[in-house]
């Protein structure tokens, strides 16, 4: 498949793209146009948050800004995917203590008699004793001790404070969730309806789930009688899995992002430039796209005059 051909810049060498994620501080029309003035190639939508009403308005947003100023911005829209995340906690939070004893529940959607809800139910087919389950982004590490029925018995190896809605990493287990939960195919709906340029596919962890995607998207365009050239498709590389199977991922998909912040979780996080770069040079070698995300210019926050070097978008 061919990418987006204003991703490149035929016959200069290779020349880093910029992409930005479009949020509530950034929705505006005149922020839109000040971004695409500073040099946004691609606009990313989160489809984590916001309504479908609200996205198709920043959609629109964002085409009459590119087509003011003569540039031709990619809209990139995001899936969610399977994040499975803590349910509703007390407003003050949990603040677990190394040593302590918890219990979580896959069954529940709020805390209840000291049991922690999980987002997920029949996640505790999929552990077994001794694997860690990571939350609030790698910070607090539990130790899986015992499972019965939809309770999963652990040991707090690293404490701190748990608030509502935190997300679950499991570094040791291989989970039977799809890639593609329902949220996402009514996400895609929607995107495909709008004409979107590309759309990345979180927690990917071989090449089938790519190939479900586009399964998806032909179906839809097939059902719908669009003429519409299929989307492309970028593949989000975090899970540990993904690693594995990076060869197979990076022939299967369109373009690939190198997701580092839940990549840092789910590996050592000395491993991760180093990866970081591995994933590159395949990309490159392979004439594939390839975006580095995640804490981008955190260094230029304190240090201004620092040069930040990355690459995103390789020229064939």
């Amino acid at each position: 498949m061919l990418f987006p051909i204003f991703l490149y810049n035929i016959g200069m060498s290779k020349r880093t793209k910029i992409v930005a994620t479009i949020g509530p501080a950034s929705e505006k029309p005149a922020v839109l146009d000040a971004l695409i003035k500073a040099g946004m190639n691609v606009a990313r939508l989160n489809l984590s948050h916001g309504s479908h009403e609200n996205h198709a308005t920043l959609i629109k947003n964002v085409r009459s800004a590119g087509e003011k100023f003569g540039e031709p911005v990619a809209i990139l829209a995001d899936l969610q995917g399977p994040r499975i995340r803590v349910g509703e906690l007390p407003d003050k939070g949990l603040n677990l203590k190394s040593g302590d004893k918890v219990t979580l529940d896959t069954s529940l959607e709020e805390y209840r008699g000291e049991k922690i809800p999980v987002t997920c139910p029949g996640l505790e087919k999929d552990l077994k004793n001794d694997v860690r389950i990571l939350l609030n982004d790698g910070r607090i590490e539990l130790i899986v001790k015992k499972i019965h029925g939809s309770l999963i018995e652990a040991e707090v190896k690293v404490g701190g404070l748990l608030t509502s809605h935190k997300g679950l990493n499991f570094p040791d287990c291989r989970l039977s969730i799809s890639a593609i939960t329902d949220k996402d195919k009514d996400d895609l709906k929607f995107v495909l309806g709008e004409g979107v340029d590309l759309v990345a596919l979180s927690f990917v962890r071989e090449a089938k789930d790519i190939l479900d995607l586009r399964f998806l998207i032909k179906d839809y365009l097939k059902k719908n009688k669009k003429q519409q050239v299929s989307m492309q498709i970028i593949a989000k590389i975090e899970k540990g899995e993904a690693i594995k199977n990076i060869d197979e991922i990076i022939e299967a998909a369109d373009g690939i992002m190198v997701a580092r912040g839940d990549l840092g979780i789910e590996m050592p996080a000395e491993d991760v430039p180093l990866w970081q770069k591995k994933i590159i040079a395949k990309c490159l070698a392979k004439a594939k796209p390839v975006i580095v995300a995640t804490q981008m210019l955190d260094s230029s926050i304190l240090r201004v005059r620092r040069a930040l070097r990355c690459r995103m978008w390789p020229t064939p």
